[in-house]
């Protein structure tokens, strides 16, 4: 788990919250840290897969998948990120060509009143009209155990 979730903006993004310029997230993660663990992960030929939300979580999971590869010599492992919710344009052709797989999960991105008022808010509208980028990754995935679905879940 490299960050939080952006309702309580501890989700790390790359610029301020929008509705607190005070406050940008953060990492649970020393990069570096987060670097050599994943690396030596990868080399012990572990899955990987890593919770990221905000785009500079996203951004820090991918440098992790890209600096292991590049050490470990591996390729075709298909590392996971799980979310991604806001992601940086500049990030999204990176899942395609580290074949990481963007776990994201439908129901997160359904338009109810913490989407709508709380999420949106907090991100501004430039980050909202870029979230869940669905059409965009040829490696999406949805782990839909993950939230409860509508009328199943009563």
């Amino acid at each position: 788990m490299i960050d939080g979730v952006i309702e309580s903006h501890t989700a790390a993004m790359l610029g301020p919250y929008s509705d607190d310029p005070s406050l940008k997230g953060k990492l649970f993660w020393d990069p570096d840290k987060y670097n050599s663990a994943i690396a030596e992960l990868d080399k012990r030929n572990l899955q990987l897969f890593t919770h990221a939300i905000g785009d500079y979580g996203i951004r820090t999971a991918l440098d992790g998948y890209e600096n292991a590869e590049r050490l470990n010599h591996s390729s075709g492992r298909r590392p996971r990120i799980e979310h991604i919710e806001s992601v940086s344009n500049a990030d999204i052709p990176r899942f395609g060509k580290l074949g990481v797989i963007a776990s994201m999960q439908p129901l997160h991105s359904y338009p109810n009143n913490d989407t709508l008022d709380v999420w949106a808010r907090n991100i501004g509208p430039e980050r909202a009209s870029r979230a869940w980028v669905w059409k965009v990754s040829p490696t999406t995935a949805a782990s839909w155990p993950s939230a409860a679905i509508g009328r199943w879940s009563r």
